[in-house]
């Protein structure tokens, strides 16, 4: 049966967030890939290892809070 007129999927809303990951199981295949908003990001190959040089860390004062979300509405 060919799935090809269906109309269907899924909207992402990611607020303000400054980064976006896509991803999905590799080498393993499998059926379904990840949408995911990201405010922080893994140390990339250069990094210092200093959490004071980390590359858009997010940094509260302190007793501050700060608080995100996402949406995500299928169809």
């Amino acid at each position: 049966m060919s799935r090809s007129n269906d109309n269907h999927g899924v909207k992402v809303n990611i607020n303000d967030a400054p980064f976006v990951g896509i991803w999905s199981p590799y080498p393993k295949k499998a059926p379904f890939i990840c949408i995911e908003p990201w405010w922080g990001i893994a140390d990339n190959l250069n990094s210092d290892n200093q959490l004071e040089h980390k590359m858009a860390i997010n940094r509260l004062a302190a007793g501050d809070t700060w608080q995100n979300g996402f949406l995500i509405e299928p169809f």
